[in-house]
């Protein structure tokens, strides 16, 4: 075991190799000893022997990072954020699917909404985003991936996520921006102080609901992974993350047309079934427009399920009844 301050001084030629050995052993050691040594440099290393890790110095010269374990060469936990350390130490989550926020990078607009229109407390905007108590309104020049948002003074974004989704007790919310974040653990209703990235969450329950709230500011690539180490933004593709959005919200866009002959006395009803593309979350609410009528005497909404809409028109005379459906949507939303 040797430490030394790494400095020659002027002095006899016995004396001087003497201290040149000393400085040399140091270096062969990993100047080891049960304490620190007391003239540290950026990037040194130092055998704890107290403890039985190698540790190195950081760039600014202010502290110790833990290596590898002296009594085996297995790697321990490194600096704060290294997926290296995470992985060794047993707090890095899922390679994939890790991401339990949905639309994170405000891919998806399936409301169309407009940047900078005024959004009114529980109103979504981008998918699976809604408005704080305060209203949410927010300003974005929309990309073909990923998008920054610019939330308003005064207002904030919730995203709440669904309790089957929550299968950890502990997560880390990442993100880029001005933004500061608050969350919520077991509940739907955010609170507490508001606080820069990264944000570590405890406390929460296995299968019940979690939440997080932004306010003023830029926010882009939002993450909330199981663990406590931030890794890179899991950036999905594009039909994956809307499949995910439309669990909850579905808007179909394109108009579809039908037909059907009525008998020579009229009245006759047809049911048609409009499936929906993903399976929702729970029976949802429908608003849907029928346009272009021709012969139609009345239509009614028949049954919802969680896979389909079903509708019931009623012809109005003894001739072909026809008429288009267009702006369907179903909401499903936490």
């Amino acid at each position: 075991m040797s430490q030394h301050d790494f400095v020659l001084d002027n002095q006899s030629g016995a004396s001087f190799r003497a201290d040149l050995n000393a400085a040399l052993l140091a270096i062969e050691t990993c100047s080891s000893g049960n304490s620190a040594p007391s003239v540290t440099y950026p990037f040194m290393l130092w055998a704890d022997t107290a403890n039985g890790i190698l540790k190195q110095r950081d760039a600014t010269n202010t502290t110790w990072l833990p290596v590898l374990t002296l009594s085996t060469g297995a790697p321990v936990a490194l600096a704060a954020g290294s997926v290296l350390g995470a992985i060794s130490g047993g707090s890095l989550g899922p390679f994939s699917h890790r991401n339990k926020i949905f639309n994170g990078a405000f891919a998806v607009n399936q409301r169309a909404y407009a940047s900078g229109a005024a959004l009114a407390a529980g109103s979504y905007g981008h998918d699976r985003w809604k408005a704080g108590a305060g209203g949410g309104d927010y300003t974005f020049t929309q990309n073909a991936s990923t998008t920054t948002i610019t939330i308003g003074a005064g207002k904030s974004l919730i995203q709440v996520v669904e309790d089957k989704n929550v299968s950890d007790t502990s997560y880390v919310l990442s993100w880029t921006g001005t933004a500061q974040a608050r969350y919520a653990v077991n509940s739907a209703t955010p609170g507490g102080s508001y606080a820069a990235s990264p944000i570590l969450i405890t406390g929460q329950t296995v299968g019940s609901t979690l939440s997080v709230e932004f306010n003023a500011g830029t926010l882009g690539k939002v993450q909330l992974e199981p663990g406590s180490v931030v890794t890179p933004f899991e950036q999905r593709p594009y039909s994956l993350e809307l499949a995910l959005c439309q669990r909850y919200f579905e808007a179909q866009s394109e108009t579809q047309n039908y037909g059907f002959p009525c008998p020579s006395t009229g009245g006759f009803a047809a049911t048609f079934v409009i499936p929906f593309k993903t399976k929702k979350r729970a029976s949802p609410t429908i608003s849907w427009n029928i346009g272009s009528q021709v012969n139609v005497a009345s239509y009614s909404n028949l049954t919802v399920t969680l896979d389909s809409f079903s509708f019931q028109v009623v012809g109005s005379s003894a001739t072909n009844t026809t008429f288009s459906v267009s702006n369907l949507t179903a909401s499903a939303e936490l």
